[in-house]
């Protein structure tokens, strides 16, 4: 399930593995949260988004719209300011969902431009359909994309924390940091991978992104649909094209269109989620809400402040302490935790935790001990192997520093590889007359380096190549080879790329 705000979104999140998707015989399914009616209407739009998914199989049925206003007059800046239950009105003018929306096919009725109704549509929606993965926009500088985010986080923190064994893979991305304000690259022989962008609309330096979080070096890149390389006009630009009478977006193509699609990973398999936590001063609700980043104005879009959903202690707490208890025995290995974005500039901090375990049927106490910098805004307390967990106690020696989220976990991605040159990923790799050798990595998640295979398959006997650790050599009578990189544990897990002297060998 893919959850955008409005009709092109999802093209810029996730163009380049929807066919893919479909190609898995996936079923997708396509939310947008508002009817994108600022500016253009929303029949148009509507249309638009129905003929660019068929390009890629998404039926009509499989694509929903919430039917919420696209930014709003309002007192209180924005919808996602207004009290739970107070109606506001949109910029077009509506003050209630239209257009054939989820709940009025649902429930048989409109709902108010409510924040409350918002939450409930799209938990409503996930519940509905109980997707395998959710991917979402994040904290684009645009305020709808950020309320789409924001209550995504919190229905997630709702959903997982009710303990009903429902652990989706939940990916994150940028639409406008990747997608608009991309680079255009696409005109290049091979194809390149994602650029990290250059604006990400604050004026703190060590902010990579909308969510400061969310580091460029801690993405997740998963491969294209392979069909996007063999020809320009392909299912993603004929796509794109639909939405030519609200946005011209086929100008932005070149940007979208690259190697690989940039996620970050939020893992749902936190014991955190569903666990209680009690704490000597402050609001301990804020822990373990799935929401790692909230602001009290999302509508400024340059410097949005991170002032929302922070646990911190009171001043007169002189030691502060946090108490995890897990209602069953859980498996962890490590903590991960999120600094609140106000204080972790100033002041650094000495963490313990206490992990109260049990080892062949007793009871016993292991104590890991961490000091955290003061611009360290994530920090991972790991337990060097998997503990049997009751309960957790973090001590903190220093009062003035608080958390956003924390995270107890165990398992991480998937097993997953993909082969790339000179970082970027490739499939069909085109090498000039003159190359004798090339730099090829293996890009590799949830497995070690340890446990790859490499293999060469050579079309030509006379050839002579070479794949010797990093480094792939050539001699003059190379044509085409294949690269295959597998998985000594898990075979099934692998991935297959061509390498041609010249296109005319293909």
């Amino acid at each position: 399930m893919i959850i955008v705000p409005h009709q092109d979104d999802e093209l810029f999140l996730c163009g380049t593995v929807l066919g893919m998707l479909k190609g898995c015989k996936q079923n997708v399914y396509v939310v947008f949260t508002t009817n994108g009616d600022y500016g253009c209407s929303f029949e148009i739009r509507k249309r638009e988004s129905i003929k660019a998914l068929s390009v890629f199989g998404i039926k009509s049925s499989n694509i929903i719209f919430l039917g919420y206003g696209d930014q709003y007059n309002t007192e209180y800046r924005h919808l996602y300011h207004a009290p739970e239950n107070e109606t506001v009105e949109s910029k077009a003018g509506y003050t209630q969902t239209y257009g054939g929306e989820f709940c009025l096919i649902k429930k048989g009725i409109h709902h108010e431009y409510t924040l409350n109704n918002y939450k409930l549509d799209l938990a409503m929606v996930i519940a509905s359909v109980h997707p395998d993965v959710l991917i979402c926009n994040d904290l684009d500088w645009h305020p709808e994309h950020r309320i789409t985010s924001l209550i995504f986080d919190k229905v997630m923190g709702e959903i997982l924390s009710d303990n009903i064994g429902y652990y989706p893979l939940v990916l994150k991305g940028f639409v406008y940091f990747i997608g608009w304000d991309g680079i255009d690259d696409y005109r290049k022989k091979n194809l390149e991978s994602t650029k990290r962008p250059g604006r990400c609309y604050s004026t703190d330096k060590r902010f990579e992104f909308g969510n400061p979080y969310f580091k460029w070096n801690q993405r997740i890149r998963f491969p294209i649909d392979y069909m996007l390389i063999k020809k320009k006009k392909n299912r993603l630009y004929k796509a794109i094209y639909k939405y030519r009478f609200s946005q011209n977006a086929k100008r932005f193509y070149g940007c979208m269109m690259n190697s690989d699609a940039v996620f970050w990973y939020r893992n749902t398999q936190n014991h955190a989620l569903g666990a209680s936590i009690l704490s000597s001063s402050g609001n301990p609700e804020f822990l373990n809400d799935f929401v790692i980043a909230d602001s009290g104005d999302i509508t400024k879009e340059k410097n949005m402040p991170y002032d929302k959903s922070i646990w911190m202690p009171a001043e007169w707490d002189t030691s502060p302490k946090i108490h995890i208890s897990f209602n069953k025995i859980i498996t962890a290995r490590k903590i991960v935790l999120y600094r609140d974005l106000y204080s972790y500039a100033h002041n650094q901090c000495i963490i313990k935790a206490v992990v109260s375990c049990r080892q062949e049927g007793e009871c016993h106490s292991r104590e890991f001990t961490q000091k955290i910098s003061e611009y360290e805004l994530l920090s991972t307390i790991s337990f060097g192997e998997e503990l049997q967990v009751e309960k957790i106690e973090i001590q903190i020696d220093n009062n003035k520093v608080g958390f956003s989220e924390i995270e107890v976990l165990n398992s991480g991605l998937p097993a997953f590889l993909k082969i790339k040159v000179n970082g970027d990923y490739i499939y069909d790799y085109y090498l000039g007359t003159k190359t004798n050798d090339l730099h090829v990595g293996i890009e590799v998640y949830g497995c070690k380096e340890s446990d790859i295979v490499r293999e060469v398959i050579q079309d030509s006997p006379k050839a002579s190549v070479l794949w010797q650790g990093d480094k792939l050599y050539f001699d003059k009578n190379f044509k085409r080879c294949y690269l295959k990189a597998s998985l000594k544990s898990r075979p099934e897990v692998f991935d297959i790329v061509c390498i041609n002297r010249n296109k005319t060998n293909y």
